[in-house]
């Protein structure tokens, strides 16, 4: 009886992942890795030769982004906001 052969092989391959891709491995994501893809992102932008407020403003304007994207968009600057607010209170609390 033969037995079985096990053979190892490296393939190159090029895969081109679409916007939908990204959105449906982000949301994949636990807590902790979204925070990370984030912290990416950030330092993406600072390789950039303008300030991210000018994306955040052709995001705004484009005729692609739907209802539902900019109130998700809307959602994470909000509670950003908050949280950032909530951090300084507690700051101030510790050292009146």
């Amino acid at each position: 009886m033969m037995e079985n052969i096990k053979i190892n092989r490296n393939i190159n391959a090029d895969i081109v992942l679409t916007v939908k891709d990204v959105a449906e491995l982000f949301c994949q994501m636990d807590g902790e890795q979204q925070a990370h893809f984030f912290n990416c992102v950030a330092k993406e932008v600072e390789k950039w030769n303008s300030p991210f407020v000018f994306q955040l403003q052709s995001i705004l304007e484009t005729e692609k982004l739907t209802t539902e994207a900019n109130q998700i968009m809307r959602e994470i600057g909000e509670y950003a906001y908050g949280h950032s607010v909530r951090q300084a209170k507690e700051v101030e609390d510790l050292f009146p």
